[in-house]
């Protein structure tokens, strides 16, 4: 079953709900695992958080996948 947020969320909002997602006991997941999730460079998920910008397509896919959310949310 597909769902998606209840608004569109920026790039770091994105990341920050791949992090909650993923929380490994009881600590969220560090920019470095969350890269390693996503296989992406280990600094891409920094740059994102520091500087802005917005996920390629293949990253959104990848997002979409793993928080089973509807793809046409991410890609919009």
């Amino acid at each position: 079953m597909s769902k998606k947020p209840s608004r569109i969320l920026n790039t770091i909002e994105i990341i920050e709900a791949v992090r909650a997602y993923n929380i490994r006991g009881k600590r969220p997941a560090s920019d470095y695992y969350i890269a390693k999730m996503l296989q992406v460079s280990k600094s891409t998920i920094p740059n994102y958080l520091q500087h802005g910008g917005v996920m390629d397509e293949e990253i959104a896919l990848k997002v979409s996948e793993l928080l089973e959310w509807d793809q046409e949310f991410l890609l919009a």
